[in-house]
């Protein structure tokens, strides 16, 4: 008989309601105002074309330092750290539902395929190295912009995921190691959220339902629990969303690397 308590499924995914609401209004917020026509400065064109022929691997430090500047970087992760932990009994008893449900069913194995192939991490990054490159030579800023976005913004997730896959290190149903948060899932959401972000709802939205179709891509073939394709679009989302953000928004943390007469070390700056 089912218990009418909530499941820590569904906690998990009413916590991420509340975390990815207010990024998805500034990346709507952000799309909106890089949608209007600007007035025509040659001087910020200039500035603009410097910033964009950045090499991308140098921003990857600045996103880092961003994102653990933010207190709700810390809410999140924190959150899907703890998780585990918090509902140790009943994520240790969670069922495969989805691919029982399902069974041997050759129609949803060849449905369900490509999430194997969309998910995988490959996938993005081929996606914005070709978006990037065509991007400069068709002199389309925007198609570049997106390139750089997608693959810096995959890096932190790549980082971050791999970073709680150890940490936490669950076996997965097939008894595997590494299941949580599902890789697959996070890195699907990962581009939605860089695609919702750079071209609006129109692509966004379809792109998100694709990151749905990844998650139960990894259910379906029982690499993943309920729980591991939940966590993975929360930190997916997360990251893509808020690093969306970070153009309009100051780092208050400087972490540096710092050379003193006593031997190197790290410097730690917070302006309040």
């Amino acid at each position: 008989m089912r218990s009418n308590r909530p499941s820590p499924q569904w906690i998990l995914f009413l916590a991420c309601l509340l975390a990815l609401c207010p990024n998805f209004l500034r990346a709507q917020e952000l799309y909106t105002h890089s949608s209007e026509q600007p007035v025509p400065n040659r001087q910020s064109d200039q500035i603009a074309n410097v910033s964009n022929h950045r090499f991308i691997v140098s921003n990857v430090w600045d996103d880092f330092q961003y994102l653990a500047s933010q207190p709700d970087f810390y809410f999140v992760m924190g959150g899907l750290g703890i998780t585990p932990e918090l509902f140790k009994a009943p994520l240790k008893h969670e069922s495969i539902e989805i691919t029982e449900d399902w069974g041997p069913s050759k129609f949803a194995d060849v449905f369900f395929g490509g999430g194997e192939v969309v998910g995988d991490g490959i996938f993005p990054v081929a996606v914005s190295a070709a978006s990037w490159g065509v991007g400069k030579l068709a002199g389309s800023s925007r198609l570049s912009k997106f390139g750089s976005d997608l693959i810096r913004a995959q890096a932190m997730n790549g980082l971050f995921t791999v970073a709680l896959k150890v940490a936490i290190n669950r076996p997965r149903p097939s008894g595997a190691n590494y299941s949580y948060p599902s890789g697959h899932t996070s890195s699907a959401f990962t581009t939605a959220g860089v695609v919702y972000s750079n071209f609006g709802p129109a692509a966004g939205i379809p792109a998100f339902a694709l990151a749905g179709y990844v998650g139960l891509s990894r259910l379906q073939e029982g690499k993943h629990y309920t729980s591991d394709v939940i966590a993975g679009a929360i930190l997916g989302s997360y990251i893509s969303l808020k690093l969306a953000h970070k153009e309009k928004s100051q780092s208050h943390l400087s972490v540096s690397p710092y050379d003193a007469n006593i031997g190197p070390g790290i410097s730690i700056r917070y302006q309040f």
